[in-house]
């Protein structure tokens, strides 16, 4: 509800304080801007609106093409009637069109007149004006004419000019202009076709024409420069004045600027090769006496194989050079493998001149691969005190010097547990020697192997002979053997011959004889119950003057005991030795080496089922194995061979129990 302005304006009179009521109803009456008026608030606006047309009958009305069609014309006169027509007529002053009057196209609404259009028109023809000036045709319009060159000749008539024609390079619509030799010339238009035809060459009713009566013509070909007068190659020097500068290559050779002409380089083409330095290259890119550098060269993949070539070959990813004569090597090792594959190709004394050659200054230690033969004794009691090993094999003078890098080892065979080996002797005089010493109460039981590393070479031994640890050695009793002897009809015993209690020794007869000479067996050395164990018994054999003289050699081994002694008696085990220093193991027949140092050891170890023999002297190391499970009581026994032809040095053979322990 509105209150009257007058009572609003009594709660605001001087000295009023209007109430909160009050000055809510004061605003109440009043529209805010934030509020729509309805319109039936607004005075006399119906009233105003019902005055008005409406909108939507206004704009129906003014799209309507019937609307006052009865008093107004439409736009097309589409409502126009003859009376009307005539009447505009009449009013136009128009009368009718007559039939021949001329159109011109009105390309906008798609209709076509039957003359041109000025436009058309000034296309198609040339205006005099354009082209024509003081009476004279302008020299930079001759192109506009068609007239796209004009050619001089030498000729005098046009007859001898077709006859020359192909001294002339012209085409249809060029000029020639051909000379009377006074100066003047007769104009040509070459209308196309033969050249050698007259009527194709249009008499341009132009006679005696001279450059002065085209206006511009000097001025133009002031502008251009002479022809050449000779045949070649040419290029526009332009350099203060413009010439042509004559081109003249080598033949096949590449051009390269020199700041004032094109001149031959040294670089030459010949049958799709390139020669730098070379005008026969020999192959695609070829450079005579010279060198390359770059940054970078990238090979393609290439097999083949040419002398003093470089290829790459991607099946394997690897540089090849070939030599003169076309032998193809490696270049690079791309892999360790690699390397390893170039050494597999070189001989034993080419890898140990290498290995020379690796030696530090003053270095004269060993080279090659270590190798251990023989491991002395081959089996240790595990008692709380140093014990001494010998080793004997071959390249064992290392350099063991704390920090060189050279070691060896005990490794356990069954658990792989290694331990090293600090106080090492070695003989530079003797490089098959090597002694160490060393407490081995501490390490299991079992088997062990030697590790030696020789970093000079970078090569270790292979590890294949052992070394038994166990717990107790029994060393037993040798027996107090008694020997039975024979000899060969009508040979002499030597006097100094003799047999004890643990050996025997014998010289031979200095006389011929044809078969075994003396045989000796001893009493019973392993008996039945031992044989059933493990033992290891240890021989010592001292010979001497071991000549080809003796065709037999002589045999040394253990045969059972209830065989009776005999020049032809056979071993279970033992050594047979030959004429020249080489031997045998009996039964295996292996190889015990070609030993002809006059002291030397037999070891026959027996563990479980398996015997191993083991024969070393300061010369050498060798050994067998074999099965053997009889329990037969055994004896020593020896055979000494036949002699071809006396001698004063003959053979003397001594042999001796060490020792027999069990294991």
């Amino acid at each position: 509800m509105s209150i009257p302005l007058h009572t609003i304006l009594s709660y605001f009179q001087t000295g009023d304080f209007p109430t909160e009521a009050q000055f809510a109803a004061s605003w109440s009456s009043f529209y805010h801007k934030d509020e729509t008026i309805a319109m039936d608030k607004i005075t006399g606006l119906q009233s105003a609106l019902q005055n008005k047309t409406d909108k939507s009958v206004y704009e129906a009305h003014l799209t309507n093409e019937t609307a006052h069609h009865t008093t107004l014309a439409k736009l097309d006169g589409s409502n126009l009637n003859d009376i009307n027509i005539q009447a505009w007529k009449a009013i136009l002053e128009v009368d009718d069109l007559p039939a021949n009057i001329a159109t011109v196209d009105d390309l906008n609404n798609n209709l076509y007149g039957n003359v041109w259009s000025k436009e058309q028109s000034d296309a198609l023809y040339m205006s005099v004006d354009e082209f024509v000036q003081n009476g004279k045709i302008r020299a930079d319009k001759i192109e506009a004419l068609g007239l796209t060159e004009m050619i001089t000749v030498t000729e005098t008539s046009l007859s001898a000019f077709m006859i020359n024609n192909a001294n002339y390079s012209y085409e249809k619509n060029d000029i020639i202009a051909i000379p009377d030799g006074a100066g003047n010339h007769s104009l040509f238009i070459y209308k196309g076709g033969n050249k050698t035809t007259a009527g194709n060459y249009i008499v341009t009713g132009l006679t005696n024409i001279t450059i002065a009566m085209v206006q511009g013509l000097q001025t133009a070909l002031d502008g251009k420069i002479d022809k050449p007068t000779a045949l070649g190659n040419y290029f526009i020097n332009q350099n203060g004045t413009t010439s042509y500068r004559a081109i003249n290559p080598t033949v096949n050779a590449l051009l390269f600027w020199n700041t004032t002409d094109f001149t031959a380089s040294d670089i030459f083409y010949n049958s799709g090769k390139y020669g730098i330095g070379t005008n026969t290259p020999s192959e695609v890119l070829h450079l005579n006496n010279g060198r390359i550098r770059a940054k970078a060269v990238v090979f393609d993949e290439n097999t083949e194989v040419l002398p003093k070539q470089l290829t790459y070959d991607g099946t394997n990813r690897s540089y090849y050079g070939s030599d003169s004569v076309g032998v193809r090597r490696k270049l690079m090792y791309q892999t360790y493998e690699d390397y390893l594959a170039l050494l597999s190709l070189l001989t034993d004394v080419q890898k140990d001149e290498i290995r020379i050659k690796n030696r530090k200054t003053g270095e004269t230690y060993s080279i090659a691969q270590p190798r251990i033969d023989f491991i002395s004794p081959p089996i240790l009691e595990n008692t709380n005190y140093t014990q001494g090993i010998v080793l004997r094999g071959l390249n064992l003078f290392l350099d063991t010097t704390s920090g060189t890098g050279s070691y060896a080892k005990l490794k356990h065979v069954s658990t792989g547990q290694e331990f090293p080996i600090s106080n090492i002797s070695v003989n530079q005089n003797d490089p098959t020697y090597m002694t160490f010493a060393l407490n081995f109460n501490t390490m299991p039981l079992g088997k062990y192997r030697i590790i030696v590393y020789n970093h000079i070479s970078g090569l270790q031994n292979i590890d294949t002979v052992e070394l038994d640890l166990v717990s107790t050695l029994t060393h037993l009793p040798i027996p107090n053997l008694t020997w039975d002897k024979i000899t060969g009809s009508g040979i002499t015993v030597d006097a100094s011959d003799y047999i004890n209690s643990t050996g025997f020794y014998v010289n031979a007869p200095n006389q011929t004889f044809n078969g075994n000479s003396v045989a000796l067996k001893s009493s019973e050395l392993l008996t039945s119950g031992l044989l059933s164990t493990d033992f290891w018994l240890t021989i010592s054999i001292n010979q001497s003057y071991i000549t080809t003289a003796y065709q037999g050699g002589y045999t040394l081994g253990l045969m059972p005991s209830t065989t009776p002694v005999n020049l032809t008696m056979g071993y279970d085990f033992g050594l047979s030795y030959n004429p020249g220093g080489s031997q045998n193991f009996i039964p295996t027949n292996a190889s015990a080496g070609n030993i002809t140092a006059s002291i030397n050891r037999l070891h026959i170890i027996k563990r479980a089922n398996v015997i191993t023999m083991i024969y070393n002297s300061n010369n050498g190391f060798k050994q067998t194995s074999f099965a053997y499970s009889n329990t037969i009581p055994l004896s020593l026994a020896f055979t000494l061979g036949s002699l071809i032809a006396p001698s004063s040095n003959n053979v003397d053979v001594l042999a001796k129990i060490d020792s027999i322990v069990q294991l």
